[in-house]
């Protein structure tokens, strides 16, 4: 369903006064009440995803005091209800009776060490259950790619001012510095994320979308703008794990421009040319010395498994022998919102899952993202290549991160659901290809 252009200007009334109350905090509680408004009384079922999505970025700000409980958990909260007002609570019973038991796991498990946490995780499942309940999904996968990305580019450019312009963005801009020398550091970028890792793992799945808009010629000029900003954002992190994804996710596009050519082959051409002039005109040499500096790491005759892994392969090490240590933790977790072991956060999303939740509630969370997968779904001959991109940059990225706890989880699976089964009227891949 389309927005009328008053109902898409309220998105950016949002975004600017959640913004403008970096200056004075009480604007948020105005942004708050005309964001409720909409949710509950104006927007219909795709323009709420899309309007939950495009403010998602935006809250590690969207609250009165930095750091301070969010207003977002209320605008997910809000979403939530109209979202069941919607569908009249029709969720299919295979898909809700493992909520049920997950939600019901979570509250006897968690529900005393961390009351939001808890009540977000489950919020999340359950919103992802609605909106695809029944093969009724009425979710635009454009609407919502194009939202979430303006949202991350528009917060990015807030960061890039910095606590300059905004002075209380200061607890949310201490970097992640990288040491390069005796004195010298390279300070990330993440955004309004403070964790550089949780920033560029939102734009990593962001842009392997605009690359299945791409291959499947659906794409406008607004499309390949949004792929050159996110990656330049995307660069200025230096992650690792976000570079060996972009690079997995041009493997995929130049495997379905070999086997398609023609114009495939020549979008693949276009995508390499926005990725040389990022790197050659909008990163800084420090930038791109640092990119150098990490990888000259992974490469050294002396690299093991730890240094190619940026000592998250230890860590990981740590949580397996802890879980198989103590048997409680490892069948019920030790609860979400439990704190991380000695040693730090797992670093990977599959060990995270089994820590908090065990194997018990793991596997009924599992089951949960499932049927979520498996609602509203395309038959399998109608799925080529390009369909397969944002799911599996996640699960390659999702080894060497923690989101379970993360406000983008419930977007960033949605964004996957939705890609794996997008299939527009013009699209232009031979039979040939079909996965």
């Amino acid at each position: 369903m389309m927005m009328c252009k008053f109902d898409k200007f309220s998105f950016f009334l949002i975004g600017v006064l959640i913004i403008l109350g970096l200056r004075a905090p009480v604007l948020n509680l105005i942004a708050l009440a005309g964001a409720i408004y909409y949710i509950i009384f104006r927007f219909e079922e795709n323009e709420l995803v899309s309007f939950v999505a495009f403010l998602m970025p935006f809250a590690p700000i969207f609250k009165l005091t930095i750091p301070g409980f969010s207003f977002f958990n209320l605008i997910l909260l809000c979403a939530l209800l109209r979202v069941l007002v919607f569908l009249d609570f029709k969720i299919p019973y295979k898909s809700g009776m493992p909520l049920i038991w997950f939600s019901f796991f979570v509250m006897v498990t968690s529900i005393q060490i961390d009351l939001i946490a808890s009540l977000t995780i489950i919020c999340s499942l359950f919103f992802l259950s609605c909106i695809s309940a029944n093969g009724t999904c009425k979710i635009d996968f454009l609407d919502i790619v194009h939202y979430t990305s303006l949202g991350v580019i528009f917060t990015s450019i807030v960061a890039v001012w910095g606590r300059d312009v905004f002075p209380r963005l200061s607890p949310l801009l201490n970097e992640t510095t990288i040491r390069l020398d005796v004195g010298v550091h390279y300070n990330r970028f993440s955004g309004l994320f403070g964790n550089p890792n949780h920033f560029s793992f939102l734009v990593s799945i962001l842009l392997a979308s605009v690359c299945v808009i791409i291959l499947k010629n659906e794409a406008k000029i607004l499309d390949y703008v949004i792929f050159a900003l996110l990656s330049i954002f995307g660069f200025m992190s230096v992650s690792v794990s976000f570079i060996i994804a972009y690079m997995c996710m041009l493997i995929m596009i130049l495997y379905t421009a070999l086997k398609n050519g023609g114009r495939i082959l020549s979008k693949f051409f276009v995508i390499v040319t926005i990725v040389g002039v990022v790197l050659a005109v909008f990163l800084d040499t420090d930038t791109l010395s640092t990119i150098v500096f990490r990888f000259d790491g992974l490469v050294t005759e002396h690299a093991d498994a730890s240094s190619m892994t940026s000592g998250r392969s230890d860590l990981w090490l740590m949580y397996l022998k802890y879980l198989i240590t103590d048997i409680k933790s490892l069948f019920i977790g030790v609860g979400i919102g439990a704190g991380n072991l000695p040693g730090g956060a797992s670093h990977n999303f599959y060990i995270e899952i089994i820590y908090y939740l065990g194997l018990i509630g793991g596997s009924l969370f599992s089951i949960c993202v499932v049927n979520i997968f498996k609602n509203n779904v395309l038959k399998e001959k109608n799925r080529v290549v390009a369909n397969y991109i944002p799911l599996s940059i996640f699960i390659v990225r999702a080894f060497a991160i923690n989101i379970l706890h993360s406000e983008q989880l419930v977007f960033c699976l949605l964004i996957c659901a939705l890609a794996l089964n997008w299939n527009p009227t013009s699209i232009d891949i031979s039979e040939n290809s079909h996965y």
